[in-house]
């Protein structure tokens, strides 16, 4: 145990949970890789509880190394050898927290598109009136002759196509 205790403070992890196992100090080795950071400490970890049966050490690596397992391996491993009801905590961790993610950028793309809904309505009233004439032309299929006309009316009326006041 202190030798596992040395090599962990020497940050050497991957020895440090081999000594925890072959002492069969569990709680040791899944504080250990949990300590670590390191995914594939946590996924050997994880298979070697399967390859001994140890169904409780399995649902309490999941539990202290949740960020490091990755969830298709759990899903996989419960499946193969029988521990899906050992897994299912750690699954439906897993889901509710990706429900959570996936809400969360929903709603940052929505506030976004509705800022960037609002400067578009903010630029269309900031630009010049001629530029709107020139969306409403004979360019834009969707206006019959009549509105077409009435556009034209507008725009002399107006003294030419941006506002400005024609020479004569």
């Amino acid at each position: 145990r202190i030798a596992a205790h040395l090599y962990k403070k020497n940050k050497r992890f991957a020895e440090s949970v081999r000594i925890s196992k072959s002492d069969k100090i569990y709680k040791d080795a899944i504080d250990t890789a949990a300590d670590s950071k390191d995914p594939a400490v946590a996924e050997e970890l994880l298979k070697f509880f399967v390859a001994v049966e140890d169904k409780e050490s399995f649902c309490a690596t999941l539990y202290t190394c949740y960020s490091l397992i990755r969830p298709d391996l759990v899903l996989e491993m419960a499946w193969r050898n029988g521990l899906t009801d050992f897994a299912m905590p750690y699954m439906i961790q897993y889901m509710s927290h990706l429900h959570d993610k996936v809400k969360d950028l929903e709603d940052k793309l929505a506030t976004k598109e509705e800022e960037a809904g609002d400067q578009d309505q903010q630029e269309t009233f900031m630009s010049p009136p001629g530029m709107q004439m020139l969306t409403n032309s004979a360019y834009n299929p969707g206006m019959d002759y009549q509105q077409q006309q009435y556009m034209m009316q507008q725009q002399q009326m107006n003294g030419g196509m941006y506002g400005q006041q024609q020479w004569q």
